[in-house]
């Protein structure tokens, strides 16, 4: 064998020794950062919520008490209701038209509106006379309530005219 030939043969395995060594170091190093433990964070107290002291169109994510349906006109159970009537509740609460899932049978045009715990139902078109409405006040925070009234006739009857006898005494 040449002497080039063995310095070619000896500096290829001089390199693959080297690269062996450098790779096995390498090993060494990534098993080493495996096996060590990790630390763990530790638990970050979740931030107490802010209450804005200023009135808000929208109720709070945390409320103190829950909403509540204080009053409703026309009543549960009302006769004789005028045909041009508005739904008016009151709340424990101020609210959003957002807040409220509101139904009517039979079926009318409606419009909502609020105005801090008030809830008004304006509708668009007059009552039918002598006819029974079931209306539904449902929020998200599931208060359901269910009030059922009957409208007066189209023309209120006039009452009997007084007789002489009632006009003397």
């Amino acid at each position: 064998m040449s002497k080039g030939a063995f310095f070619l043969t000896a500096g290829i395995l001089l390199l693959l020794v080297v690269f062996l060594w450098l790779m096995t170091l390498v090993v060494n190093v990534q098993r080493e950062e495996l096996a060590r433990p990790t630390p763990t964070p530790s638990p970050v107290p979740s931030p107490t919520p802010i209450r804005d002291a200023r009135p808000t169109a929208r109720p709070t994510a945390v409320l103190e008490t829950p909403l509540a349906l204080v009053e409703s006109t026309p009543a549960d159970g009302a006769t004789n209701v005028p045909l041009d009537t508005t739904i008016v509740a009151t709340f424990n609460q101020r609210l959003s038209y957002d807040d409220v899932i509101f139904a009517i049978q039979p079926d009318i045009r409606y419009r909502l509106r609020t105005n801090g715990t008030i809830l008004t139902v304006e509708f668009l078109e007059p009552l039918l006379p002598e006819t029974e409405y079931t209306y539904s006040i449902n929020t998200l925070q599931q208060l359901r309530r269910v009030f059922v009234f009957t409208t007066a006739p189209a023309f209120a009857p006039t009452p009997p005219p007084a007789s002489p006898e009632a006009l003397v005494n």
